[in-house]
């Protein structure tokens, strides 16, 4: 099964869309674990955060809304001693303060304990465990493990969506949309509301 990566304009709803995928899918399609990633504003600061994925599940599973706010994540993570870390900060004056460590810690081990997890669950017939890296862009350009556990999650079985931002080659993000594994959905606001049956029954027929 081919790996789904989202991408698209900013903001066009690529990390809404794997919201609406995994709700869509009524407990069948579970998040194993991985990363996302949100913003919160404190005035001029922008503030990235780096969260484990797996929360997905614990949320789904209370939440009706299509749509999970960062305040919730970030108050659902911290509540589940799943405590997000920052990524990168944002002043809006000078280039972004970007935490190599956070990605190359955190993220992977985000990323390594989501396919343990994974691996696991793949014993229950009855659904199918993926693994969420929402999203792979140009700041972790210097974090080379991080990376590094990005490319060998795509050499696994386990099932993943994700998220690729769109960027000039050559970039590290080309080992992703050009692996074998990968396929690429272009998200627009015209088809991103057909998009989460048709990506989700994708992941659903190995079933």
């Amino acid at each position: 099964m081919k790996h789904i990566f989202l991408t698209g304009n900013i903001q066009c709803g690529k990390s809404t869309l794997i919201q609406s995928i995994l709700q869509y899918s009524a407990g069948k399609l579970v998040t194993a674990g991985g990363f996302l990633t949100y913003f919160t504003n404190r005035e001029a600061q922008k503030t990235l955060y780096l969260g484990d994925a797996s929360i997905y599940g614990r949320l789904f599973e209370s939440l009706t809304s299509s749509r999970i706010s960062p305040l919730t994540l970030h108050c659902a993570l911290a509540n589940a001693n799943l405590f997000p870390a920052v990524a990168a900060e944002f002043d809006g004056t000078t280039r972004p303060q970007i935490h190599l460590d956070t990605f190359n810690s955190y993220g992977c081990t985000c990323i390594d304990r989501g396919l343990e997890h994974a691996a696991t669950l793949s014993k229950n017939p009855a659904i199918c465990p993926i693994l969420v890296l929402d999203e792979c862009g140009y700041l972790e350009s210097g974090a080379g493990n991080f990376q590094q556990a990005v490319l060998r999650a795509l050499d696994t079985p386990i099932p993943i969506l994700g998220v690729v931002r769109q960027m000039t080659p050559p970039s590290w993000l080309d080992s992703i949309r050009n692996h074998p594994n990968t396929k690429l959905v272009t998200v627009t606001q015209e088809n991103r509301d057909v998009l989460a049956p048709q990506l989700a029954n994708h992941f659903l027929s190995s079933l």
